[in-house]
């Protein structure tokens, strides 16, 4: 995330912006407005937007105007977050649900459509087509049960081969006439009707049993001696029925049933975040409903994809895939997820560092970071500081990719060669730059970079051979022979060279073979030495 506007506070923008997404989770509409409000502003110094990610905080904005019943000013912001790239999914989404939260089913529906054919993979989308098609039946009756007027002029809706060079209807040819098919009213089913009313729908019941009472329906209307009519009971229960049926049907249109089956759903899933993230292949529980499951097995499924296109060196495709992941845990909740979205912006920084964009990179370990924290998910934790040490170690920042590595506390064995191995590499990168240590924080017990990359090196290289791993044994080995040959100690490189050679043998790796024994061959030779060094 950048922007060469110099007025532009990024640090503010990423700030309100988590805080607006905490509130909006939390239900506080109108207090995650107040933060989205903030970060606006703060990428909006000249009323020109300076960077494309303030898109993300109009289309999150939009989403908590429409929970307020604002639909004119939630349609704003979903316009304004297409001014950019007028296929920007999230904008997309946004627009059709302002427009169809304004009772325009029509262009909410061309809308849902255009965000289907970008991405028919997305629940949201169908969902929409599905609920506008309904609140337009709702609204005007199925097309075959519709009679047009077929007066005036109807030059515009005749075929060109219709109409001849004069611009005028050919009227040597008749237009055939259609059959209408005859006007049926199509009543609901009961388990509809049910879903509509809801607690209504016993009432309902109650007020049809009078009805069916032969002593209750004999009862009639009564007539005054002013010639006035007084109704009787059944009167009254026939026209509380007919209001429950005018409700059902106004329910139906303004909220049809596949938007309250969503709503259920929702309310229905567990919202454990501590939720220990599990594999893939896990099968529903006693405890947990299908929709639910479908959903969770559905975004697991895509990170996995994701992780395999990183395999593949395809880092721009995991990072479309974490996208679509986010997205779609934007709009709903499930089992475990929290810890779902923290693994999708792991997944995501790796894709992005992998693209050189150290950066975005960090700002997705961050997220990582604050999300495993607040779950207190220690391999969370330990994921993101390591994933953070790494960024800002290839972005120069060896202090501070030193003190996050160092925070890291996972016990297992290669995780702590991996851990001493970064934190003496980074310092072997200080002592060739020239940098001296300014830390105060006891990271290390020397104060000299090039001693501490050779103690941190001897740790990870006794962890390595503790767990017999040669990989790591000669990693380690020539992290120590470089911390050496910084100290001008040529007796030590040769030996840790000897030792990282005997490794790499043992695990046979021709191409480490190859490197080392270079290596070997210029301190053999003090010139060639002495030239590159």
């Amino acid at each position: 995330m950048e922007s060469g506007d110099p007025d532009t506070d990024l640090v503010k923008y990423s700030n309100c912006y988590h805080d607006g997404l905490k509130l909006q989770k939390g239900g506080q509409f109108a207090k995650a407005i107040t933060r989205f409000n903030s970060a606006f502003d703060a990428i909006t110094p000249n009323g020109i937007m300076t960077i494309s990610e303030g898109r993300h905080c109009l289309t999150a904005r939009s989403e908590c105007y429409l929970k307020l019943g604002d639909h004119k000013k939630a349609y704003d912001d979903a316009e304004l977050s297409l001014e950019e790239d007028p296929n920007f999914i999230k904008g997309i989404h946004a627009k059709a649900e302002a427009l169809y939260v304004k009772g325009s089913f029509e262009y909410a529906l061309v809308f849902y459509h255009r965000g289907h054919a970008l991405r028919p993979e997305l629940d949201e989308f169908t969902l929409g087509i599905s609920k506008c098609t309904e609140g337009i039946e709702n609204s005007v009756g199925e097309a075959d049960q519709v009679n047009l007027d077929k007066t005036g002029d109807m030059t515009l809706f005749l075929t060109f081969t219709e109409i001849g060079t004069t611009g005028k209807p050919d009227k040597s040819k008749k237009s055939k006439s259609r059959k209408l098919k005859e006007k049926v009213t199509v009543k609901p089913s009961e388990k509809t009707v049910k879903q509509l009313l809801g607690e209504l729908y016993s009432d309902r019941q109650y007020l049809e049993e009078l009805l069916e009472d032969p002593a209750f329906i004999t009862l009639e209307d009564q007539h005054k001696p002013d010639g006035s009519r007084k109704k009787s009971l059944p009167s009254f229960v026939t026209s509380g029925l007919q209001y429950l049926d005018a409700r059902s049907e106004f329910w139906r249109q303004q909220k049809p049933i596949y938007a309250r089956k969503k709503d259920a759903e929702k309310l229905t899933m567990r919202r454990d975040d501590t939720f220990k993230l599990p594999a893939a292949s896990a099968r529903p529980d006693a405890t947990e409903g299908a929709p639910s499951q479908t959903t969770r097995d559905t975004i697991l499924t895509k990170l996995e994809s994701a992780h395999t296109a990183l395999d593949d060196k395809q880092p721009e495709a995991a990072y479309r895939i974490c996208d679509d992941v986010l997205f779609s845990l934007s709009a709903t909740v499930i089992a475990g997820h929290r810890l779902m979205e923290a693994a999708a912006h792991s997944t995501m920084g790796d894709s992005l560092y992998a693209m050189n964009r150290n950066e975005d990179a960090i700002e997705a370990y961050e997220q990582d970071l604050v999300i495993s924290s607040e779950n207190v998910h220690e391999d969370g934790c330990s994921r993101a500081l390591t994933n953070l040490g790494r960024a800002h170690s290839a972005s120069g920042n060896y202090e501070v990719a030193i003190k996050l590595l160092a925070k890291t506390e996972r016990k297992e064995p290669l995780a702590t060669v991996f851990k001493e191995h970064e934190i003496g590499r980074c310092y072997l990168a200080m002592k060739k730059a020239g940098l001296a240590i300014t830390n105060s924080d006891g990271e290390s017990d020397v104060s000299d970079p090039g001693e501490a990359a050779i103690s941190h090196g001897k740790a990870a290289h006794a962890a390595a051979v503790a767990v017999g791993d040669n990989f790591w044994v000669a990693s380690a080995a020539t992290l120590c022979a470089g911390a050496a040959l910084a100290a001008d100690d040529t007796a030590s490189a040769k030996n840790w060279y000897e030792t990282a050679l005997a490794a790499a043998k043992e695990m046979d790796s021709p191409g480490a073979i190859s490197n080392i024994e270079d290596a070997l061959d210029a301190l053999a030779e003090p010139e060639v030495y002495q030239v590159e060094h």
